[in-house]
C-alpha cells in the first residue's frame, strides 16, 4: 500500500475478482505494463519515475469491453520511513537513561525529527518533550537520550520502550523489548 519516495522500480500485486488475461492497472488513470496471474490477481510493472516525489496514486483495473473497476484503492507514496532500531539503557540513581537510534530507512531526508512521545514499560519519559533529533539523512542513522524514572521497572525486567514522532512529511513509531540494567 506504500513506498518510499525515490525507491526504485518494483512489481505491484494487485488482487481482486473476476481479472481477464486483457485486464490492464491503472496508476492514477495510465496504464502499466500489466501481467496476468489469475482471475484474482495481476502484477503491474510500477517506473521508479512514478514514486520519484511524495504524495498519492489511484489504482484501478479496467478489462477491455468491461470498463473500469469501480474499485479505487489510493497508494501512498511517502517521504520516507524512520524505524526506531536499537536503544542502549543505564541506570543511575535515580532514573535510566535510554539512548535511542532512529534510521532513516528511505531514499529522501527526513527533515526536522521531533519526538513527541515515549515510554518505558508504559511510563512516560521525564524528558521534555517535544524533542528536536535534526534531520536525518537517508540511510543515516539519528540519536537521542530520554530519562525514565525507576519506577519503570526492576532492575534485570524485560520491558517495551516506545517512542513516536513526527518529521516536516511524515510521521514514525515504534518499540522495542529491552532489558532493564
Amino acid at each position: 500500500a506504500s513506498k518510499n519516495a525515490g525507491a526504485p522500480a518494483f512489481t505491484l500485486l494487485v488482487k481482486g475478482t473476476s481479472f481477464a488475461n486483457t485486464s490492464v492497472v491503472n496508476w492514477n488513470g495510465s496504464a502499466l505494463t500489466t501481467t496476468y496471474v489469475s482471475a484474482t490477481q495481476l502484477k503491474a510493472a510500477v517506473p521508479a519515475a512514478n514514486i520519484a516525489s511524495p504524495g498519492t496514486a489511484h489504482i484501478t483495473v479496467s478489462t477491455p469491453g468491461a470498463g473500469t473497476s469501480a474499485a479505487t484503492k489510493t497508494f501512498t507514496i511517502l517521504l520516507t520511513t524512520l524505524k526506531l532500531t536499537s536503544a542502549t539503557l543505564t541506570k543511575g540513581s535515580t532514573s535510566y537513561t535510554a539512548t535511542i537510534s532512529l534510521k532513516n530507512l528511505g531514499f529522501q531526508t527526513a527533515p526536522n525529527v521531533t519526538l513527541t512521545k515515549a515510554t518505558l514499560n508504559a511510563v512516560k519519559t521525564t524528558t521534555t518533550l517535544p524533542m528536536s533529533v535534526g534531520s536525518i539523512a537517508a540511510g543515516s542513522t539519528g540519536t537521542a537520550s530520554l530519562t525514565f524514572p525507576l519506577s519503570s521497572g526492576t532492575s534485570g525486567s524485560v520491558v517495551t520502550l516506545a517512542v513516536s514522532g513526527t518529521f516536516t512529511g511524515g510521521k514514525f513509531s515504534g518499540s522495542l523489548k529491552v532489558t532493564l540494567p
